[in-house]
């Protein structure tokens, strides 16, 4: 995907405080952390990648990444909107998630905010340990949680963050013992 019409979403998306744990063991964020965080993904990326052509867009948000988005929520709209304008000026659009639940783990929310676009897309995920980007291929993502293909068909990074999405989206609906 060429990298020259190209529209940047770098998104980070955090937990909502727990009312059973203690804020230190939920994992949850505040948009302040997030944004940090994200500052300092996109820091990271030019590094990689070197400079970004074009004005990178952010979204923070905090919800639960395993139920479905709401189409009229914050998110669901900023996605829809940046998609249908990069659509409209026939750019392509790298989404740069902070980490591999950096979004959702709910797969129609996925199928909903991506297969209109996946032609035109790619997610570059800086997750891991050490921290690094991997680049996702979203119809392959698309097809393989459709059923389509399976998982060993996917290159290293996209079965790699099926994987993760999978995982995810099992211990946060406690099917994993």
């Amino acid at each position: 995907m060429s990298e020259v019409a190209c529209m940047y979403l770098f998104v980070a998306w955090g937990d909502p405080p727990s009312e059973s744990l203690p804020r230190e063991v939920a994992f949850s964020h505040t948009e302040e952390e997030l944004a940090e965080s994200l500052d300092y993904t996109k820091r990271k990326y030019i590094e990689t990648y070197g400079p970004i052509s074009s004005n990178p867009r952010s979204l923070t948000f905090i919800r639960e990444s395993s139920l479905p988005m709401d189409p009229s929520s914050e998110p669901a709209r900023w996605f829809k909107e940046n998609l249908h304008e990069a659509r409209r000026d026939g750019r392509n659009v790298i989404v740069v998630m902070n980490g591999f639940d950096g979004l959702t783990t709910n797969e129609i929310t996925f199928y909903c905010l991506f297969q209109e676009h996946a032609e035109r897309m790619r997610i570059c995920v800086f997750g891991g340990e050490p921290r690094s980007f991997y680049e996702v291929n979203i119809r392959g993502v698309l097809d393989c949680l459709m059923g389509n293909i399976e998982q060993g068909e996917l290159d290293k990074s996209t079965s790699l963050f099926v994987r993760w999405f999978r995982v995810l989206r099992a211990m946060e609906l406690n099917q994993l013992p």
